[in-house]
């Protein structure tokens, strides 16, 4: 499950101190911290140290597969497997769009293996909300 960090720094930057909640309590703790652009390294105390690469990872999830028709969505297939980068916060239930355009996906379960098409991080409460914007 992916993990939010909190800071007192105005943007990521060396020495800033990250945090695991919004009431800067509990250190971050040692390892990576990839927030979409930079993977910052983070020492035990919490303190980002520097940046290397990392590959971005991705959660994976069965999701039910819609089309726009006009103002509403057809349902076309279930069980697709899809991809959320896992710096984003998942919702089962909401509807993400393919980020390759055309397609929507409504998240049904979590799963942990197979390769899947990656989809947008905004969501929507309903499939007809996308189709409508």
């Amino acid at each position: 499950m992916s993990r939010q960090a909190f800071t007192t720094c105005n943007g990521l930057a060396v020495n800033c101190v990250l945090y695991q909640e919004s009431g800067l309590i509990n250190l971050w703790g040692a390892g990576n911290y990839y927030d979409g652009t930079t993977c910052w390294v983070v020492n035990s105390s919490g303190v980002i140290t520097g940046t290397s690469t990392c590959t971005p990872t991705y959660r994976l999830f069965l999701a039910d597969e819609y089309v726009c028709d006009g103002l509403s969505c057809d349902f076309v297939q279930e069980d697709v497997l899809v991809a959320l980068q896992d710096i984003y916060t998942a919702n089962i239930g909401k509807f993400y769009e393919l980020q390759a355009g055309d397609f929507y996906y409504g998240l049904v379960e979590e799963v942990y293996s197979g390769p899947g098409a990656i989809l947008n991080p905004t969501n929507y409460t309903n499939c007809s909300d996308w189709c409508s914007a």
